[in-house]
């Protein structure tokens, strides 16, 4: 008995050192599956902030193309008003050229319509001066008629010099004395015989000629 308990001492002592071996190799895997799985979260966790800089790469990116867009379209309107504001330049240049030659034009043909007025004007009252002389004339010559008219009278009647005619006694001496009007529309009057005939209208004057 006291033979065999040690060998029992012995088999239970391997035992416990079997378990515990055995308690000692699963937790050094268990460990080492845990240190597995730590290395493979830590690589998950690098891959994940991989992913989300090369996510926030890829929206930049997107952010800077949207930019690039935008900043192309932007140059291309600005060349397109510049475009348009050079033909709008040209334009008024263009619309201004044409009215300042408007306005030469017009300047041309107020100082042509101006002359012409003028000339006009002048010719106008050069014909009013022609025709009150061409009247002038033809109302002294009906004068001289009338007074020719009187003094014949005068001599075959042996009139006074301070004699006044009438339109009647002169008839047979001047036939078409009522066709005798003055062209200004001016009356006649005989006076005596030592008098000149007059017409109302100012500067109708037969002026005679004293004898010698």
């Amino acid at each position: 008995m006291k033979t065999f308990l040690p060998w029992v001492i012995i088999v239970v002592l391997l035992g416990g050192v079997y378990v515990l071996y055995s308690a000692s190799k699963e937790k050094d895997v268990t460990l080492a599956k845990q240190a597995d799985e730590l290395v493979e979260m830590d690589k998950l966790r690098a891959d994940s902030d991989e992913l989300k800089k090369t996510a926030g790469d890829k929206q930049e990116l997107i952010r800077l193309r949207k930019e690039n867009e935008e900043m192309l379209t932007m140059r291309s309107e600005l060349h397109r008003l510049r475009d348009q504001n050079k033909q709008l330049t040209a334009q008024l240049a263009a619309v201004q050229q044409k009215s300042e030659q408007a306005q030469q034009t017009q300047q041309q043909l107020s100082e042509k319509l101006a002359n012409e007025n003028v000339a006009l004007r002048g010719q106008t009252e050069k014909a009013a001066r022609d025709q009150e002389m061409q009247a002038t004339q033809a109302c002294i010559a009906n004068l001289r008629q009338i007074d020719g008219a009187k003094q014949q009278w005068a001599m075959d009647n042996k009139k006074a010099a301070t004699d006044v005619p009438t339109p009647a006694d002169l008839a047979s001496y001047l036939p078409n004395m009522n066709l005798i009007i003055c062209p200004a529309g001016g009356s006649y009057s005989i006076n005596a015989v030592n008098m000149p005939p007059t017409c109302s209208v100012p500067g109708h004057v037969l002026t005679k000629v004293p004898a010698q």
